[in-house]
């Protein structure tokens, strides 16, 4: 795949995500896939990597925080070999009716023409803040 088709396919992989379409979404990754974010109830945030089952185990323990997803606006995309990065402003409603919205910005590395990578940044204060929600490490084997 080239640039242009790896940018498409990490934006069509967010937008998937996002509004709950994750079967969709898993399709355009590798079964070894990692996901590493903030871990913002850690001092000093250090990253912490999920695997496929273990990211989408810690979604499913969130509840119906955002029963209509949340909506990704890509504001800008770059590419170089096989790495993709996205800056994206995020919003939705909770299922308490406040508005979400928060600023990403994703790393996206593919093996072939699939991601086996992702990295996300945001505002983990905020989220906390709005959310009410810890993200937690996932045990070990």
């Amino acid at each position: 795949m080239g640039i242009d088709s790896n940018k498409a396919n990490a934006i069509a992989f967010m937008t998937e995500f996002s509004s709950g379409n994750r079967t969709a979404a898993w399709k355009r990754a590798t079964e070894d896939v990692t996901w590493t974010m903030n871990q913002h109830s850690i001092p000093g945030g250090q990253r912490i990597t999920f695997n496929r089952k273990d990211y989408d185990a810690m979604v499913d323990s969130s509840g119906d925080l955002f029963p209509q997803g949340i909506a990704m606006n890509f504001t800008d995309a770059a590419a170089d070999g096989d790495r993709v990065f996205l800056e994206a402003n995020g919003q939705g409603p909770l299922a308490d009716g406040r508005i979400y919205a928060n600023h990403y910005v994703f790393t996206f590395r593919f093996r072939g023409e699939l991601i086996s990578e992702i990295a996300e940044y945001l505002d983990t204060a905020y989220a906390q803040k709005l959310l009410a929600f810890t993200i937690e490490a996932p045990k070990g084997p």
